[in-house]
């Protein structure tokens, strides 16, 4: 029920985005240009919807394999003089940071995202999440003796874990933030022994 909610509350405001940003920046009041980070096999029905809810065309352009949200974001820098974005639909929350300070957003419209807490959205207004991500460790159960299994992040240092374990390419997509955060949070040299 949560995620319904979180969902319902995620389109709501990517709708309101969309209107307003359509009404105050669009050349065609009936089509709209999404940057879309988001899996395209789960954010396709939700523009899907939205399309035939609104009647306004929706112009998704999506994010490679090879280069995750990275190629989104330096899209949007590259194009900071001459925009073609209206809506940045970011899975990648720092990205989306960095892209708030540095000018590339405007502010949402009053009302956007009202039932989203004020902990997941930005203090001036220019961004609000409406999604949470998981980052879990997959076991093989044949590999590890269950008391063996980390039981957080910090366990993946232990030295009988040395060559099994493994994760995403941290240049792009998700992985890089979560790094970030491990290496606020851990310090330079805990950080320096995880990895």
């Amino acid at each position: 029920m949560v995620m319904i909610r979180r969902w319902f509350w995620g389109l709501a405001l990517l709708v309101w985005l969309v209107i307003w940003l359509n009404s105050h920046f669009s050349t065609d009041a009936r089509s709209v240009t999404i940057y879309c980070s988001h899996d395209r096999s789960h954010s396709q029905q939700i523009l899907d919807r939205f399309e035939k809810e609104t009647g306004i065309v929706v112009d998704a352009v999506f994010d490679t394999e090879a280069t995750k949200t990275v190629g989104l974001t330096e899209r949007i820098r590259s194009e900071q003089k001459r925009p073609r974005c209206d809506v940045h639909w970011s899975n990648e929350p720092l990205r989306a940071v960095q892209l708030a300070q540095e000018g590339h957003y405007d502010t949402l419209p009053e009302g956007a995202g009202s039932g989203i807490d004020s902990r997941w959205r930005d203090a001036g207004d220019l961004w609000c999440g409406f999604a949470a991500r998981a980052r879990v460790v997959a076991v093989h159960p044949e590999s590890l003796a269950s008391a063996a299994i980390p039981r957080s992040v910090k366990g993946l240092i232990d030295p009988s874990l040395s060559g099994k374990v493994v994760m995403a390419d941290p240049r792009f997509g998700t992985t890089g933030s979560h790094l970030a955060i491990l290496r606020v949070t851990l310090g330079a040299q805990r950080y320096r022994e995880l990895l």
